[in-house]
């Protein structure tokens, strides 16, 4: 960091270290990072917006010492980075989950979300993780958010984990309601 500040790098105090590792034929090293890394290069800058767990993978794989964080083995470092992004995949399962209670709880109960969409084009309770629309959403980036449920029914999917969590049991309420009301037909 003080190497970055020295060579007129500003603000460079919110960036954290994450791994460093001391190689040999350094320069034929750092010209294959900039190589691989280089869409993701900040500017003409020494900076790059990278996964971090990618990183690490490809640091390690360069078969030199680790100098940040001490007491590490490049072995246990990489498993250790592996396991994290194994976790980080896991949380598609979470949105997977909610996607078959939603798709269950509709075959069930086919009235249960349209009554909810009825005349607006979408349904988005206050302090609610259920959000039903009667197009697909799609985000500023383009990104799709949604899933489709059944014919102009789809639901709103990218949640953090634990919004996923309380998503899920919303979904799971409202089906039960739906239960215990019998699953009537809208008048």
């Amino acid at each position: 960091m003080r190497h970055l500040e020295n060579n007129g790098y500003a603000n460079v105090a919110g960036l954290e270290r994450i791994l460093a590792v001391k190689t040999d034929n350094y320069k034929e090293k750092e010209n294959l990072l900039h190589e691989i890394f280089s869409k993701s290069r900040i500017g003409d800058t020494e900076l790059f917006a990278v996964d971090e767990n990618l990183v690490k993978r490809l640091f390690l794989s360069l078969r030199g010492e680790i100098v940040f964080p001490k007491n590490e083995t490049a072995e246990s470092e990489f498993e250790k980075s592996v396991h994290e992004r194994r976790q980080e995949g896991n949380a598609g399962s979470g949105r997977k989950q909610l996607l078959d209670l939603v798709r269950r709880g509709h075959r069930e109960y086919p009235y249960a979300l349209p009554r909810l969409l009825a005349d607006a084009a979408s349904y988005k309770p206050k302090k609610s993780k259920i959000r039903l629309f009667k197009e697909a959403y799609f985000g500023k980036s383009g990104t799709r958010l949604t899933d489709e449920i059944a014919d102009g029914i789809h639901i709103y999917t990218c949640f953090s984990r634990a919004d996923l969590e309380k998503a899920y049991s919303e979904y799971l309420e409202l089906f039960k309601s739906e239960s215990d009301a019998g699953g009537r037909k809208p008048r």
